[in-house]
Parts: C-alpha cells; sequence; structure tokens
C-alpha cells in the first residue's frame, strides 16, 4: 500500500518513512523544504495549500499528517501563523483526502491536549485541557476530523505521542534534547521547570512501531484514538542523573522559571494500545537515552564537533 507523510523530513516523520520502507510500503514524503532522501517520492509542498495537498494525496490508501509548528520558541513568536499551519493545514489535508479516495487518515495530534491531569496516566477519554496554542491548535484539529468523519468513508485515527525522543533528533527542543545538548557539547544548562517535574519519555522507535502497525491493521472503526507513550514517568532529575552517568559527566544542570502553560506531569495510560494493537513499549529510558547518545557521539556528533557549539 502507499502511504504518505506530512512532514516527511521531520523527526517522527523521516524516522516512520523509514520505518515503513525496511517493512516493504510504498512511501512517499510531503515537506516544505528541499534535501529528500535520493530516489524517494517527495512532493515538495505546503498543507496551507490545497493544490499542494490534491498532489500529494493522489493515489495513497494511507496518509499520516504529521506537518505542524510545534517548537515553543516558533510557536511563542507567532502563534497565528502556527494556529494556521496546524489548523487550517489539517483541514487542507483531510479535504484532499476526501476528493482523492484516501481509505485512512492518521493525525499526529500530542499528549499535551491532556494539560495538567488530575488523575494519571491519562486515557484516551480522559477530559482535555490543553495549556498553550500548540496543544489547543492539535485539540482544534482532531475536532475538525472527529465532526467531519461521518460524512466520509475515511477511517480516522488520533495518534497522541508523548514526550518523543531518540537518534536524530533536534537537540535545540524537548527537556531530552537540552539535556543532551548540554552534556554532549560540555555546556552548563539551566532547564525550564523544577526536579520533580515529570514526564513520559518515549522512544521513536516505538512510536513509528505502534504508527507502522496502525498503518498495516486491515480495518479500523471510524474514529479511533490512541496514546503512545512508554507506560513509564520519569522526573527531570532522574533523566538528568541517567543521561549524566551514560555519557559520563558530572557537568551541572540547574533549573530556572518555566514559561506559562509548562506542564508539570504526563503520563500515557498504554491499555488501549496493548488490547487494541498488542503494543507494549520496547524501551525504558535508560535503554532509550544509551540508543540516542551513542547515535550522537559515535557517528554523528563528533567530540571536536560538540566542543565547537
Amino acid at each position: 500500500m502507499r502511504t504518505m507523510i506530512t512532514g516527511g523530513l521531520g523527526f517522527l516523520g523521516h524516522a516512520l518513512g523509514s520505518q515503513l520502507e525496511t517493512e516493504g510500503h510504498d512511501v512517499r514524503l510531503m515537506d516544505i523544504r528541499d534535501g529528500a532522501p535520493q530516489g524517494a517520492d517527495y512532493c515538495r509542498g505546503s498543507v496551507l495549500s490545497l493544490e499542494d495537498c490534491l498532489r500529494a494525496c493522489e493515489g495513497v490508501e494511507i496518509v499520516v499528517h504529521g506537518a505542524a509548528v510545534h517548537q515553543a520558541h516558533s510557536v511563542g513568536y507567532g502563534p497565528l501563523a502556527a494556529a494556521d499551519v496546524n489548523v487550517r493545514g489539517t483541514i487542507n489535508l483531510f479535504d484532499a483526502a476526501i476528493k482523492t479516495g484516501t481509505r485512512r487518515f492518521v493525525f499526529l495530534s500530542t499528549s499535551k491536549v491532556y494539560g495538567d491531569p488530575s488523575e494519571l496516566p491519562s486515557a484516551e477519554h480522559d477530559p482535555l485541557a490543553p495549556r498553550d496554542v500548540y496543544a489547543l491548535s492539535k485539540l482544534a484539529g482532531e475536532h475538525h476530523l472527529r465532526v467531519s468523519q461521518p460524512d466520509t468513508d475515511i477511517e480516522v485515527v488520533f495518534m497522541r505521542p508523548f514526550s518523543v525522543y531518540g537518534p536524530a533528533q533536534n537537540l535545540d527542543t524537548g527537556y531530552v534534547g537540552m539535556v543532551l545538548k548540554s552534556l554532549l557539547g560540555e555546556r552548563p544548562i539551566e532547564l525550564p521547570g523544577l526536579p520533580d517535574y515529570k514526564r513520559d519519555f518515549v522512544h521513536i522507535d516505538d512510536v513509528t512501531r505502534l504508527c507502522a502497525t496502525i498503518i498495516r491493521t486491515e480495518s479500523l472503526p471510524g474514529l479511533t484514538i490512541v496514546n503512545v507513550g512508554s507506560g513509564e514517568m520519569a522526573s527531570l532529575a532522574q533523566l538528568v542523573t541517567s543521561a549524566s552517568r551514560i555519557v559520563g559527566s558530572d557537568l551541572p544542570i540547574g533549573y530556572r522559571t518555566p514559561p506559562a502553560g509548562t506542564l508539570t506531569r504526563s503520563h500515557a495510560n498504554m491499555d488501549y494500545a496493548a488490547a487494541r494493537f498488542g503494543f507494549r513499549p520496547s524501551f525504558q529510558l535508560a535503554e532509550g537515552l544509551a540508543d540516542t547518545i551513542e547515535w550522537f557521539t559515535s557517528a554523528h556528533l563528533p567530540r571536536q564537533e560538540r566542543s565547537a557549539q
């Protein structure tokens, strides 16, 4: 089957494309950037253009929509532009999927739609209380798909990833990225938060594995919602300790007041993913960090390059 991935040159999109190609899928990538792998079925375009979306969706069975403005500084400095991409882009792409006869639409949402929940772990049908523009825009995208899907023949899936990390990630974003950039670059840093803030850190390979399982599942209901996490929580203090031990660094990492809307905790209930898709996460945090650090240090970020950053 042919699967089209928006944001196909990004961290998650590229990893998913590689996973699917390994499994023998026919993959098309869509992104606004240049730099597609040689020989790739690549559609350069923007989700803000219905024409581009129609071109990218033509002849595909599955659409995985990952294109979004999500980096905190990008959203913070341009909330209207971020909302435009994240909401109008989703509307455009779903419209294109309808017009081209797509069978399934997988929307990569976010665990941030749960906000700071009063009870943990968060299950798929728990109350939603987004606390920032990014989460609100993703929830708006979900809502559009939820109300539009019954008038179509398309199966819609909301995947809600928690704190994704792993090889090839952007070290400028997310707690894992910030910690690794500090330790690998041997530069002190202050994390935006407190040592007891907790996250469900999920390795990229587990995210792509579950997504690939959803893609190849033969039949699904009209609407499916599934969490994508590790099912475990770790504090920022535990993250720092574990990463420092693996790197072999005693570099001090401090903390500072976080921006408004920063969540204090997140934890995925993974019962539905296990029951419906037979999925259980493979990586615990220490193992996933070791894998990520090895990727950056041994093959992609030599020490002399780290020191120059």
